[in-house]
């Protein structure tokens, strides 16, 4: 059984709901669940939600990620176009060693982590 995006984020955050001691209101569980069903991250600044790895309100040379407490937060990312953060240092997307099989590249993942992953298509 394959999952799509949304059914993909509405599990990972449940389970992070049953991993997690942060007590959210049942307004802002519902809220991010709400979010996560629509394959996005729910924002508490603006009680909105956002698609992850994307500007949504942050601020230019930001991007919204999935913090620890399973809701939406802007992070840097200082890099140029085709250049993903680590964290520490810019990298390429294309042609990272042990990343470079027929449609691999680097992406972003949720929480702005970066891992090799298939492009879409």
């Amino acid at each position: 059984m394959k999952l799509d995006r949304a059914e993909s984020l509405v599990w990972i955050l449940f389970l992070f709901f049953l991993s997690t001691s942060s007590i959210k209101t049942p307004e802002e569980t519902f809220s991010i669940l709400r979010c996560a069903k629509q394959g996005k991250l729910f924002y508490p600044l603006g009680q909105e939600c956002h698609l992850p790895i994307s500007q949504g309100p942050c601020g230019e040379g930001e991007m919204m990620v999935l913090n620890s407490e399973g809701v939406g937060e802007c992070v840097g990312n200082p890099c140029a176009e085709d250049m993903l953060w680590t964290g520490e240092v810019c990298v390429e997307m294309y042609r990272q060693e042990g990343c470079d099989g027929r449609g691999e590249r680097m992406l972003y993942n949720m929480t702005g982590g970066v891992e090799c992953g298939c492009e879409d298509g």
